[in-house]
């Protein structure tokens, strides 16, 4: 009896020990398995967060591009020159033409979305002019709001200034009046012709197109958010949680939250318990803000309460280009959810390993494999989530290029993409001292063409036309885009004066043969088009000077009679642009 009684001791004893051993392996595999799980959500999100930052950073620098090419304009500094002497002479600019000059020309040439505006900035931070005449001799709001920005253009350098909030009434590009406009700006510095910075231009965005768009791109899940933030923790962004937050009485009926709501840690989770919450004035910055703006970027592997006191695991970093913050989160619940099943399923082994302990090691391990699969699916999952969302924003940035420099009418390249390619060609030939050609064609009283046949068909005829050039030109590296109105232009890398005059013919010939109607053209009852032809030589300096040459070119071809391709000896050649 003895015996029995002390083996059963020892079949006990070895029963408990070996369900505290099999208890203890279970603690520690569900704090590793979280541990991964924590790991796995991080590094995910840092991925996001990354590829995110990557598409804000393309989509700043074609913004960059555009105020750069803005401010070095000709036309725009001369206007800016001729408004500061009318400023220090006490001129009205409200009455000034200049004023209307530059507001055509800046209407025309680079505001194009909605709620885009601009400024020219005296070294006083007055404004000279805007689309919006009532902030003419108004401090600038830029050195209202973000001083330290438009200092820093005034030093030189063209930059992204972050979101301001607008309490005045602004006026659209439709001309409709709206008050409380969230707005971002690019700036640069414009110089004289002495390399002397005589002023400053802003070109002016709201930051719910493209910026919010990108970071919508950036979400993880059914609650992850990707948003920005200024130094001092106000939100950039559009919120996706707007409702939630007006509901619980964080934003009012109609408020906003960009440039209004500042990331602050509420002590507890308002959309549950909002009577609990701090004070708005008491609230500190939420550990991730907090960690963000003080530079720590240590790897956060615990949930932290976000600006809805709802736990959260996030990553995020201080963008110096952007001088911003931004920052990837995705509710813990969510981020947990396959932890938790896993962990209920080890609970439920451990369960029935206790009350069949013979089974337990088999019993332990199929369970095992399961979760192993279960964590394996969450994490391909999760994978799939990043691809679709790096794809995304990709095809976003590929169409965003692509819009900026096609036309969208000839659906050829735009004299933005021109511009760019002169640059390039021009640096080119003058390095490999290879030969550079440019053909600017003009369409032959056209302006009688759309007089008499209307817009439609003028459209019609454009796109035609670009077509029968494209389709002349025998080369790849031939590059044709429209400059404007009724104006092609055409770079003929690697091919001299005289191929250019045959190539100018081939396609003045094929226009002509197209026999397009034109009625009421002074030179045939078909379309034409005039030519002028101009090649690189050594005493031309910039691309700007080969346009000016080529111009000339089809002055003196129109006046011939039109209908024909013309160029002047390189000896010809003046740099006067008259």
């Amino acid at each position: 009896m003895r015996l029995k009684i002390s083996n059963m001791n020892l079949i006990c004893g070895a029963i408990v020990i070996f369900i505290s051993l099999i208890s203890i392996f279970v603690s520690l595999a569900i704090n590793r398995i979280e541990n991964d799980s924590r790991e796995n959500i991080h590094q995910s999100l840092k991925t996001v967060l990354q590829t995110t930052q990557g598409a804000l950073h393309l989509w700043i620098e074609e913004q960059l591009k555009v105020v750069s090419y803005a401010a070095a304009n000709d036309e725009i500094k001369q206007l800016t020159y001729t408004l500061l002497e009318e400023y220090r002479n006490n001129t009205d600019l409200l009455n000034s033409k200049s004023v209307e000059k530059i507001q055509t020309l800046m209407k025309d040439k680079y505001i194009v979305d909605q709620y885009r505006d601009f400024s020219i900035i005296a070294n006083n931070r007055i404004t000279l002019t805007s689309m919006n005449n009532q902030n003419i001799y108004a401090e600038n709001i830029i050195n209202i709001h973000r001083k330290y920005y438009l200092d820093r253009v005034f030093s030189g350098e063209t930059i992204f200034i972050p979101t301001i909030l607008s309490t005045k009434s602004i006026i659209t590009t439709e001309g409709q009046k709206t008050r409380n406009i969230s707005t971002i700006y690019i700036a640069a510095p414009i110089f004289d012709n002495n390399n002397k910075i005589i002023a400053a231009l802003a070109i002016s965005m709201t930051p719910k197109k493209d910026f919010t768009r990108i970071m919508k791109l950036g979400r993880v899940g059914d609650t992850g958010e990707s948003y920005a933030f200024d130094k001092h923790g106000f939100l950039l962004t559009k919120s996706r949680f707007n409702a939630n937050l007006r509901s619980v009485g964080e934003l009012s009926k109609d408020g906003i939250s960009m440039m209004t709501l500042r990331i602050t840690d509420p002590g507890v989770n308002i959309q549950k318990k909002p009577n609990l919450a701090l004070a708005k004035n008491k609230r500190p910055l939420t550990l991730m803000a907090e960690k963000a703006i003080s530079g720590n970027f240590l790897e956060q592997l615990e949930p932290y309460r976000d600006y809805r006191g709802v736990k959260v695991f996030g990553v995020w970093l201080w963008d110096k280009v952007l001088d911003i913050g931004i920052t990837t989160e995705i509710d813990a619940k969510e981020a947990l959810l396959p932890h938790q099943k896993t962990q209920r399923i080890i609970y439920i082994v451990l369960l029935i390993t206790i009350l069949l302990s013979v089974g337990l090691m088999i019993l332990l391990f199929l369970m095992k494999t399961k979760e192993n699969k279960i964590i394996n699916k969450h994490r391909q999952h999760l994978q799939i989530l990043v691809t679709e969302r790096t794809l995304a924003l990709e095809q976003a940035n590929i169409a965003l290029k692509k819009l900026s420099e096609t036309d969208p009418l000839t659906q050829i390249a735009n004299r933005r993409s021109y511009n760019k390619q002169l640059t390039l060609s021009f640096v080119s030939a003058k390095r490999t001292k290879q030969p550079l050609s440019l053909l600017v064609l003009d369409i032959d009283y056209f302006k009688a063409f759309n007089d008499h046949y209307g817009h439609d068909a003028g459209d019609g005829a454009l796109q035609s036309i670009a077509q029968h050039i494209a389709s002349t030109l025998p080369r790849s590296t031939d590059f044709i885009a429209r400059y404007g109105g009724e104006e092609f232009v055409v770079l003929l890398p690697s091919t001299d004066i005289n191929g250019a005059y045959s190539v100018a013919e081939r396609i003045r010939l094929n226009i002509e043969v197209a026999a397009i109607k034109h009625e009421f053209s002074g030179v045939c009852d078909y379309v034409t088009v005039s030519i002028g032809i101009a090649e690189l030589t050594e005493n031309i300096a910039q691309g700007e000077d080969l346009f000016i040459q080529a111009d000339k070119a089809l002055y003196e071809a129109k006046a011939r009679g039109r209908n024909n391709s013309f160029y002047f000896h390189p000896s010809e050649y003046s740099l006067d642009p008259k």
